[in-house]
This record gives structure tokens, sequence and C-alpha cells, in this order.
């Protein structure tokens, strides 16, 4: 029998978004926080503690990565291509695109904040 155990589920969810879907990690993330938010067990705040450090580990890694790719290739590419995902979600973008990777950084301080 399959026990419904939600911060079982919840580690589960963050492990395969890790392993192969990144698409999925941010929402695996936010998962686990709110489970950490109600949880009183002791043993189950300290599963999901761990998951939660592997799981901003990674986001940041592939912030990083992202910030690099944006600022390394110095390609007009990538910076159309983060512009045009700014317009889409109907986000402020800065006019010049000398500042873009200035702002990808300071958005992903942001979200580390709210964390």
């Amino acid at each position: 029998m399959r026990q419904d155990d939600p911060v079982k589920r919840a580690v589960m969810h963050l492990g395969r978004a890790m392993r192969g879907q990144p698409d999925r990690l941010c929402s695996a993330v936010r998962t686990i926080q709110q489970l950490l938010e109600a949880e009183k067990v002791p043993d189950n705040v300290a599963r999901l503690r761990l998951a939660l450090g592997r799981g901003q580990t990674q986001l940041e890694e592939r912030a990083r990565q992202r910030q690099t790719v944006l600022a390394v290739t110095g390609s007009d590419d990538a910076l159309h291509l983060h512009r045009d995902l700014l317009h889409r979600l109907q986000r402020p973008a800065p006019a010049d695109d000398t500042d873009l990777p200035a702002q990808i950084t300071a958005e992903c301080v942001q979200l580390r904040r709210q964390w």
C-alpha cells in the first residue's frame, strides 16, 4: 500500500526535478518551503530543510549559469531572448542591453530573499 506522505512526495518531486525536469525545480522548491512553514514533526522538518538547501543550491547554480551565458556570450541573441521573455511576462526591461545582466542579477537576489 502506498503511503500518502506529503513530505516524502515533495522530496521525491524535488529529486526528479533536479535529475531531469529543471522546469519543475522552482515549483518543487516552493512546495517544500510551504510544507516547511506548516510542518511540526522534527524529523520531517529536518528532511525538508535538507531538501530545501539542495534545491536552492541548484536554483542558484542555474541562475549563475544563465547570467554567465548572457554576460560571456555578448551576443545580442541571448539578450534579445531575455528581453522578449520579460516582455511576455509583462515585466519592465532596461532600455540598454548592457544593463540587462545587472537586472537579472538583481532579480535573482530578490528571489533568494523571498525564500
